[in-house]
């Protein structure tokens, strides 16, 4: 069983499992199971290899095929300099052992300076950046 929502003929999307704060291997195993096939990651829940193992078996059971699903995630908001824009990208696609992600965003629309490297206090200052640029950096 899939569950989708309609977007109008013949669009169709499927319904969105959010990995947000939670011990989730589980939680993705089960969503899987009952028809899930969207899931909505983020660099910043720093829960990937959760989302991966959990991924992986579900997989290796075929049950499903990356094909299957739509996996999505962020870029932080700190890393909208350009020069910084691209490995956080690489570095989920490496944390989820996936070749490839169906969609990335820009997780909020406002950059932050960096003040610190620890990222669940990424800095309470926004930058000054455009980000009109972003779009040229990312995966083409």
């Amino acid at each position: 069983v899939r569950f989708f929502f309609y977007l109008g003929e013949p669009a169709k999307h499927p319904l969105t499992g959010n990995t947000w704060r939670r011990t989730v291997k589980d939680t993705v195993m089960f969503a899987i199971d009952v028809g899930y096939h969207h899931f909505d990651c983020a660099y910043l829940c720093q829960n990937e290899s959760e989302i991966r193992d959990a991924l992986q078996e579900k997989i290796e059971e075929d049950v499903v095929r990356q094909a299957d699903l739509f996996i999505v995630s962020k870029l932080w908001s700190t890393f909208h300099e350009r020069p910084m824009v691209k490995e956080p990208g690489q570095k989920t696609l490496a944390a989820l052992q996936l070749d490839y992600l169906d969609l990335y965003l820009i997780h909020w629309p406002m950059g932050f300076k960096i003040l610190r490297q620890d990222i669940e206090t990424p800095g309470s200052h926004l930058s000054e950046l455009c980000h009109f640029f972003l779009w040229d950096q990312t995966y083409p």
